[in-house]
């Protein structure tokens, strides 16, 4: 295994867990927080878990981006986006990412 393979594999594993934990945000934030705030009355956890969810947004679409300069396809990034907006969509695009290899020019 080469250095470049290496590097690559490093990427598309930060990838691959910063989209998980994240995915893990939205399902919370979603599936638990929002019902909590407007079934039950208690707002305490969107706003705690609402500004957590915004930051590892920020943070995973900064490491797409970082992914992408080191040579995921720009279709791959751009679905990785658009799944981070989606409950569960990370785990939907996860195995392509795994399978993914860099794109050479």
């Amino acid at each position: 295994m080469d250095q470049v393979d290496r590097s690559w594999r490093r990427t598309i594993g930060l990838l691959r867990v910063t989209a998980m934990v994240e995915g893990v945000s939205t399902v919370l934030l979603c599936l638990v927080a929002v019902p909590m705030k407007y079934f039950a009355g208690m707002p305490r956890g969107v706003e705690v878990l609402g500004p957590v969810h915004g930051g590892l947004f920020l943070v995973l679409l900064g490491v797409i981006a970082y992914a992408w300069g080191k040579g995921l396809s720009r279709r791959l990034s751009m679905w990785s986006a658009v799944a981070a907006v989606v409950p569960f969509g990370p785990w939907v695009v996860d195995r392509r990412i795994k399978e993914a290899e860099p794109v050479r020019e």
